[in-house]
This record gives C-alpha cells, structure tokens and sequence, in this order.
C-alpha cells in the first residue's frame, strides 16, 4: 500500500494494489479522478467506478458508513462443512452451554462436494 499527500498534506490518495486488482481511495474526488486519468495514461485498464466487491470483499456504503462483509466466503464455508442448508438463530445454543464432549468438524472434499455426498 502506497499513501501519497499534496504540499499541504490535507488530500490523501491511497493505492491498493494485488497482482493485477488496483483499489485508489481518497478523501478528495477531485484529485482522485486525476490520479486515475493519469495512471490510465501510463497503463491499460478500466475505472470500473464504485467499488462495490474488492478481493472477495463485498463493500456496501451509506451515508457516512462503510461496510464489509465476504458472503461467498461464508457460504464456501458453510457448503464445506455440509451445513450450507441450516437456518440461522439469534442464539443457536443455550448461554452459557459448556461440555465435555469433543467437537471435531471435518471439511468435505471437492470431490464429496461434487457427488453429492454429505
């Protein structure tokens, strides 16, 4: 990650870069639509816009909030470990609930994913 600043430090550009997934944040829309026009004149790409997904990230903004959330991570997960069909609760357990029991969780292979097999 890369932070550049103007002479008077007040507008903040930040490139965020993985293999070939370009992120550029500022807090000035101005000056990050130069920096863009001017990294497209060096490079070949594409400004897809709003950022709305980056690195599996799913990015939602609201007013002044930002959110991050990895749903397709959540449901690899959930699909790997067989339970992709529960339905969720506020609390899932009783509070408190403690036992002497082992928990042991398995991941199903892709190729137990693949057949069907649970």
């Amino acid at each position: 990650m890369k932070k550049y600043e103007n002479a008077n430090g007040d507008v903040v550009i930040v490139a965020l870069i993985y293999v070939d997934a370009i992120l550029f944040v500022s807090n000035n829309d101005v000056e990050l639509q130069a920096c863009v026009e001017e990294f497209f004149k060096h490079f070949e790409g594409r400004d897809e816009g709003p950022i709305s997904w980056y690195l599996g990230i799913r990015i939602a903004f609201m007013g002044d909030t930002c959110t991050l959330s990895q749903p397709e991570y959540i449901r690899a997960l959930l699909q790997d470990f067989g339970i992709k069909e529960c339905h969720p609760v506020s609390t899932p357990m009783v509070e408190n609930f403690m036992t002497n029991l082992p928990l042991t969780l398995t991941r199903m292979s892709s190729k137990e994913r693949s057949s069907g097999m649970e």
